[in-house]
């Protein structure tokens, strides 16, 4: 759940940030064909599909239904029995 908690703070927009970093691929930099850095902003006019469908899946974590929801999925995981390695190996949790 913090990875993904994480991954949303990357991927939210910070409106009161300076002009040219408030969105995330205003902050995120990968070298263009000559090697020089450029935000990703930069290199593309939108971002291709299948990017936009990640980043707005990933803020639905922002909703506190679903944010509850994984909560309690994640907890119910974490209650289970130690993990098995494999002949009589297991991991106590």
């Amino acid at each position: 759940m913090r990875i993904a908690l994480s991954l949303l703070d990357v991927l939210r927009d910070y409106p009161d940030y300076r002009a040219g970093s408030r969105h995330w691929d205003e902050r995120v930099f990968h070298p263009d064909g000559s090697g020089q850095f450029r935000s990703l902003a930069e290199m593309w006019r939108t971002p291709p599909a299948f990017i936009e469908w990640f980043v707005k899946s990933v803020r639905l974590l922002e909703s506190q239904p679903l944010r509850q929801m994984m909560k309690l999925a994640l907890g119910n995981l974490q209650k289970e029995p130690g993990l098995i390695l494999g002949g009589n190996q297991e991991v106590a949790q």
